[in-house]
């Protein structure tokens, strides 16, 4: 009788624990940016400038003068991945910005 209580228990145990693990367990997903929302954002930062071009650096947006100094919108974070972006189809060109 004895034996047949602790072999439950510990079923019951093995259980409870998988079931506790199994719940706890932090999924880290991996982000695969949308192209099309990459455009949309990419897009949408080039209308609000005239620079032919843009950086993105650990989310903040950087444009590069005429002068070769940077200007850094550390204000402005953004969710594009880091790297070199292009802005086509501007219809003036800005003063200051390259």
């Amino acid at each position: 009788m004895f034996n047949k209580l602790l072999i439950i228990f510990i079923i019951f145990l093995a259980f409870i624990i998988n079931f506790t693990f199994s719940c706890s367990k932090l999924n880290k997903y991996k982000f695969n940016p949308n192209p099309k929302y990459s455009d949309e954002k990419v897009s949408s930062i080039c209308k609000k400038t005239d620079a032919s071009h843009f950086t993105v650096v650990n989310r903040n947006v950087n444009f590069k003068k005429k002068d070769g100094n940077i200007i850094r919108l550390n204000h402005f974070k953004t969710l594009l991945p880091n790297g070199y972006y292009f802005c086509s189809l501007q219809r003036e060109n800005s003063l200051i910005l390259d």
